[in-house]
């Protein structure tokens, strides 16, 4: 009884999720030998036998009967399942920040950060970040005007 109320709390916890079938998969494809059991499969993904059963019990619901059955010959059919689901196999966009420095021009930068009122403020000590965006402004207006 004890057991049941177990395994049942584990299944709860141990969600069998995309990425779980798609670690299966790269664990089966990469065993050489021609016979790979639950058991085998668990020692190299570090998930539990009984886990394992159960996910291959969507293509045979006979698996978890026998944890020693021959999952190789599924292989296929999990490939086929991911290819579906379409687990692992998109790639990531890459986020590129956006330049603050875009449309800005060399006095229009002088003029927002270093006047007061119209005037120039020479008591102003720039930071370091303001002074590598002034940088970049400069040689920005050097290449266009080298053109």
């Amino acid at each position: 009884m004890f057991f049941i109320l177990f395994i049942s709390l584990y299944n709860e916890v141990m969600k069998i999720t995309k990425k779980m079938y798609h670690t299966l998969y790269l664990a089966l494809a990469a065993q050489k030998v021609g016979h790979v059991s639950a058991h085998d499969l668990s020692q190299v993904t570090a998930i539990y036998p009984e886990i394992i059963a159960e996910a291959f019990s969507l293509f045979n619901p006979l698996i978890t009967l026998d944890l020693h059955e021959n999952l190789k010959p599924l292989l296929s059919e999990l490939k086929v399942y991911l290819i579906e689901q379409k687990v692992g196999m998109k790639t990531q966009e890459k986020h590129i920040k956006a330049d603050p420095l875009d449309g800005v021009t060399l006095t229009g930068y002088i003029y927002d950060t270093m006047t007061i009122g119209g005037l120039l403020d020479r008591t102003l000590d720039l930071s370091i970040k303001q002074l590598k965006q002034l940088k970049k402004l400069v040689i920005k207006t050097i290449k266009e005007k080298s053109k």
